[in-house]
């Protein structure tokens, strides 16, 4: 078992992923993105997949906003 601050580093870690999450995710249905695929992907491989979803959303929030022109 590890010590108590690796724990309290991955406690940490899933609660700011998961929040940020969940943050992001309005943004994300706003600009038509599903959020089921994103759960999966940011379960499975934590904040690259939360920064990919920031991403694809600023791309998709900035090419909307274009076409809006």
């Amino acid at each position: 078992m590890g010590s108590h601050w690796g724990v309290q580093v991955w406690f940490d870690r899933l609660l700011s992923v998961t929040i940020a999450f969940f943050l992001l995710q309005n943004r994300a249905r706003a600009v038509g993105m599903k959020s089921e695929v994103w759960v999966l992907v940011v379960i499975f491989t934590g904040s690259i997949g939360l920064m990919l979803m920031l991403a694809q959303t600023v791309h998709l929030e900035r090419k909307t906003s274009l076409v809006k022109r």
